[in-house]
């Protein structure tokens, strides 16, 4: 067993503070905690969707809601909106409150499979009232949020200042035996020691010894991004409850909306489009609300080749965010995935202890978070009927194994299998997602094997529908604009 007495955090922004806070807040005086990042700090993010585990995240580092909502400019969000994803005018909806119980063991999705006149998105608990930017008060356990990551950033920093120790300056050696880092020697001539550290230096991937990474080519098709600020030009219009994730010529562009502005990108693949063209693409779809003579300041190119490391954690260096891999934005995994990494790394040093069967758990429970999730981003580029560079690049790349998708599409094919929802180990996804995205991509499915008759279940989706358009017509306090309820937070 190795003795923890002190954790050094390399690297400024989310994943490094995150990291921060969690150890702080759960080790309490147990551990000494230092962050190290250069003088001045260069913000990745521009606006972030979350998931469902960012809010009870932030409870375990000793934020309650209402100490962080309107400091990091949150919004909430519902789920996210694929627009033209298929082809123009083919919606894809995945909302986080997906299959409700409609009938003793009888769930929405079990009725779905016997439908013959609801489309799939109109009886999508929340889709409707999110549509018309309206927020379902009585449900806000099962929204997430929009956030400004620089902000979140900023927060951390001013919560923690008195509970860590924060280094600013650049690190100009690491000294290392093999895997182990003895030291590191800083540019204001301090030399820093310590029993564990924590990488957060992003893609330069500064402590690693030997990264083992797994590049996922043959599975994920993204590897950049051009993203800027949008100021609101109407607000009640524009800021959603939901995030947009709109499929175009070049790959596909996000819209979130945060309290203050709006995040948004382009993500295409630069070997299919030139960097320049994808920025004047983004500034088009944007009716030039970035302006040309602006681009050198608000336009952020982000590069990246899409990977993980199958060793996130070897010798006394665990690799946590960008660091550790990344996957590509769609549906917001990269908040989670850093949330999830620090969990797992808490779960495996909380005795204030590690040894090697820790450091190989952790892998393990790791790259199956890296796993499920490529599988999840993959199967959203299948079956796609689009035609551009980016999209034909799609289809005859997309040549990697998909070990969920079989899993989940022999299971879609089982009439005696209900269409309930289970947890995937290690997956933030559960099979209502997978249910929710490969009925609407079309991939096939056979009525469930139920005990009422053809009658009873349409007479189940009959009322469920009418129950979703009485609540968006529901002008009771429950039912709110979404710009409204920020303002009573």
């Amino acid at each position: 067993m190795k003795k923890i007495d002190n954790i050094v955090i390399v690297g400024g922004g989310t994943s490094a503070w995150l990291t921060a806070a969690y150890l702080s807040h759960n080790f309490k005086d147990k551990l000494k905690i230092t962050v190290i990042d250069k003088e001045i700090g260069q913000p990745v993010g521009v606006g972030e969707g979350t998931i469902l585990n960012f809010a009870p995240f932030l409870k375990y580092c000793g934020f309650e809601i209402k100490d962080w909502f309107n400091q990091i400019n949150a919004t909430y969000k519902s789920g996210i909106l694929f627009k033209n994803w298929q082809k123009e005018g083919e919606d894809v909806w995945h909302g986080f409150f997906n299959n409700p119980m409609l009938y003793k063991d009888i769930s929405l999705y079990d009725a779905y499979t016997h439908n013959i006149k609801y489309n799939f998105k109109e009886i999508s608990p929340l889709y409707d009232i999110s549509k018309h930017n309206k927020i379902d008060k009585s449900l806000l356990d099962v929204y997430a949020y929009h956030v400004d990551a620089g902000v979140l950033t900023k927060f951390l920093q001013d919560k923690l200042n008195n509970k860590v120790t924060f280094i600013k300056s650049e690190i100009i050696k690491v000294n290392r035996n093999n895997e182990i880092v003895e030291s590191l020697i800083l540019n204001n001539g301090e030399i820093v020691k310590s029993d564990l550290f924590v990488d957060c230096t992003g893609w330069k991937n500064l402590l690693q010894y030997k990264p083992e990474k797994n590049m996922l080519y043959d599975r994920l098709f993204c590897d950049t991004a051009i993203a800027s600020r949008i100021e609101y030009e109407n607000i009640e219009e524009e800021q959603k409850p939901y995030v947009i994730s709109q499929a175009v010529e070049h790959g596909w562009i996000w819209i979130i909306p945060t309290q203050k502005r709006i995040g948004s990108g382009l993500v295409f693949n630069r070997n299919v489009t030139d960097i320049e063209e994808a920025k004047n693409y983004f500034s088009n779809f944007w009716n030039n609300r970035i302006k040309k003579e602006t681009w050198k300041e608000n336009l952020k190119v982000l590069d990246w080749t899409p990977y993980y490391k199958k060793n996130v954690w070897e010798g006394n260096t665990v690799s946590i965010g960008l660091s550790a891999g990344f996957i590509e934005p769609l549906e917001s995994t990269g908040i989670a995935l850093i949330m999830e990494g620090i969990c797992q790394f808490y779960g495996q040093i909380k005795d204030n202890s590690y040894n090697d069967k820790n450091v190989n758990d952790y892998n393990l429970i790791m790259s199956g978070f890296f796993e499920n999730s490529i599988d999840f981003i993959n199967m959203h580029y299948t079956k796609n009927e689009r035609k551009s560079k980016f999209w034909d690049y799609v289809r005859k790349n997309n040549t990697g194994e998909n070990k969920l998708m079989k899993y989940m599409q022999k299971i879609l094919l089982d009439e005696k299998e209900k269409l309930h929802s289970f947890n995937i180990p290690n997956d933030f996804f559960t099979s209502v997602s997978w249910y929710a995205w490969m009925i609407q991509l079309g991939y096939p499915y056979i009525k469930r094997k139920l005990d009422i008759n053809e009658q009873e279940v349409l007479h189940l989706l009959d009322r469920y529908y009418t129950e979703i358009e009485i609540t968006r017509k529901n002008n009771n306090n429950s039912i709110l604009h979404h710009t409204h309820i920020i303002d009573k937070l």
